[in-house]
């Protein structure tokens, strides 16, 4: 049975903002019922690795844009899809990613996410606020 997750990025606007913006990272699909965290955050920064090599791929091949933008525009991506994961795993350990499955947090790596019906997966990246 393949399960399909949606997968979202959250970040906070603007101060005088109340509500988050989301944007759909992907739909992830899985050929389980059960996975832990670790499992789904290794199998979604695969994912979004792949997406971004190809957005960089495709800007670096784009003849509209001159090569000084294109450097400008692009956010440089890990070495290979294994560094995306470790980022991704020590991020998470770290509390630098906190990880809402289904609207529930998740806090602990081993733990285990249900697969069966709809799912959702959010991502919140926290920042490190400076002079405080």
């Amino acid at each position: 049975m393949e399960s399909l997750i949606d997968v979202f990025d959250e970040t906070w606007g603007r101060l005088d903002s109340a509500e988050p913006r989301r944007k759909l990272r992907g739909s992830l699909k899985l050929p389980f019922t059960v996975v832990t965290v670790e499992q789904f955050l290794a199998e979604s920064a695969r994912l979004h690795y792949r997406e971004r090599a190809e957005a960089h791929r495709a800007m670096r091949d784009a003849h509209a844009c001159p090569p000084s933008l294109q450097r400008a525009q692009v956010v440089p991506l890990p070495g290979s899809e294994d560094e995306a994961v470790a980022e991704a795993l020590t991020a998470f350990a770290e509390g630098r990613i906190i990880l809402f499955w289904n609207d529930r947090q998740v806090a602990e790596m081993h733990e285990t996410l249900d697969l069966v019906g709809e799912n959702e997966a959010v991502f919140v990246q926290l920042f490190p606020m400076k002079g405080g």
